[in-house]
């Protein structure tokens, strides 16, 4: 009896220690991320604008769906609300932190994960669809691929196959301006506005789309100083020449489907006038395409604006032609 009596103390502490040991291999494996933003080769950009090597923390986004018993999947739909998160400011893929921490599913099979994200994180979610407002042109709207993970070391966010890229889905201008004869500059007076004619003041995208599904109503688009994001300032024409043009401002709107773009052009004493900047097919894709900035050249002359227009920042492409005033 005894022995017995010493017997069972240890069965129950052998019991006790494979108990904890199980526990410990199916203890929650946390969710970590990391992401690069896409399409981006050189910094300098604007404010608004989110270049590769953004130095700032980002705050984004994140749509969480778990793959179901069976292997199926729900739609983002289900989704009552997103992630917020965090991603770290510099080049490259950097460190995403969740505001509330997310673990991998604890279960053996039928484990997935999937992660879709975006930016800004003011992007109104409804249903699986995230809308943003870019009546400003200030808002550099990115999303990310849809991306699947699980607890397995090699199958785990950030692994190899598994990464996140933050793409741009608007294009961007930056309009510049020069008076190419004397004389010219007094005969405009200076530049007071330019928009860009007839831009979508919202867009939609539909979970797990990769390109807005919906375009909100129309609006001209006023160009944006470039160092604070307000509306461009009256702009003064002398002293400027072909090598030293000054800049009015810049915007991000949706891709155009063609190759022509309409900005409208006031000056003090030269009224109000139209102006279509061409993207020459020969060089260039036939539209001002997502992840791509133009840059924008008006020459003003004695009796005309003519645009030229060139692919700077984002992406790189061959330059277009200028556009004469």
């Amino acid at each position: 009896m005894k022995q017995f009596k010493f017997f069972f103390p240890c069965l129950l502490l052998l019991a006790s220690c494979t108990q904890d040991a199980a526990l410990q291999e199916k203890e929650a494996v946390e969710i970590r991320l990391s992401a690069g933003i896409g399409n981006l080769e050189a910094s300098g950009a604007t404010r608004g604008v989110i270049n590769e090597d953004y130095a700032k923390p980002l705050d984004v986004s994140f749509a969480r769906i778990d793959q179901l018993t069976g292997g199926s999947w729900p739609a983002y739909t289900t989704v009552a609300n997103p992630l917020a998160a965090t991603r770290v400011g510099g080049a490259g893929q950097q460190g995403i932190t969740f505001t509330t921490q997310q673990f991998y599913q604890n279960s053996e099979a039928d484990n997935g994960t999937k992660l879709i994200g975006w930016y800004p994180n003011t992007g109104t979610y409804t249903n699986g669809a995230v809308a943003f407002d870019i009546s400003k042109g200030t808002v550099d709207v990115m999303l990310t691929p849809e991306v699947t993970g699980n607890k397995a070391e090699t199958e785990q966010f950030g692994t190899a196959g598994h990464t996140f890229t933050f793409n741009h889905l608007l294009t961007q201008i930056t309009v510049q301006a020069y008076a190419s004869v004397d004389g010219t500059a007094a005969m405009w007076g200076n530049v007071t506005s330019v928009k860009v004619k007839g831009q979508p003041t919202t867009c939609t995208v539909t979970l797990p789309k990769q390109t807005p599904t919906a375009w909100g109503t129309t609006a001209d688009l006023l160009l944006k100083n470039p160092t604070t994001d307000l509306d461009m300032a009256v702009a003064d024409l002398n002293n400027s020449s072909q090598t030293s043009p000054v800049t009015l401002g810049y915007a991000m709107f949706q891709p155009t489907t063609a190759n022509t773009l309409t900005l409208e052009v006031i000056t003090e004493k030269g009224g109000t006038r139209d102006v279509t900047v061409t993207l020459p097919g020969t060089t260039n894709s036939n539209n001002f395409a997502a992840g791509t900035a133009y840059t924008v050249t008006l020459n003003f002359k004695s009796t005309e604006v003519v645009p030229t227009a060139s692919i700077s920042a984002w992406k790189t492409g061959a330059p277009i032609p200028t556009v004469d005033l």
